[in-house]
């Protein structure tokens, strides 16, 4: 695990952080279901099928699920595409980033192997690696 983490650049992933903690914070709370991460994403054909684990509904700032775009989508084009297709304003895609530093970092730390794998590649897209 160690040795993973050696690999990823801190650096970069410092800057997503910074930009989330000083975007405007959301005004408008929204329906969230609070946990999106690929194992609960349920996909068929090559298209969405459905979400699965609604435990952690809640209300709050929509950059919470979007930050699922680097844990779901391995190629900046597809997460480009999603984002643009939602169409957040800037400041709530610089808090998306943040979110998923914190989500990916929580995965990371704990422990499951398929979660850690998770959070490894969210952490290496925010810093700007495609795998």
């Amino acid at each position: 695990m160690e040795e993973r983490l050696q690999r990823l650049d801190l650096q970069e992933l410092v800057r997503p952080w910074k930009e989330a903690i000083e975007a405007p914070p959301a005004r408008d709370r929204v329906w969230l279901h609070g946990d999106l991460h690929p194992r609960n994403v349920l996909v068929q054909d090559g298209a969405l099928a459905g979400l699965i684990d609604w435990g952690d509904v809640t209300a709050g700032d929509v950059a919470t699920d979007l930050a699922c775009a680097w844990m779901l989508f391995a190629y900046a084009r597809a997460r480009t595409l999603f984002l643009e297709a939602y169409a957040p304003p800037e400041q709530v895609q610089a808090r998306a980033a943040g979110w998923a530093v914190h989500f990916a970092s929580g995965l990371i730390d704990s422990g499951e192997p398929r979660h850690v794998q998770i959070g490894l590649s969210a952490m290496r897209r925010l810093a700007g690696a495609e795998e």
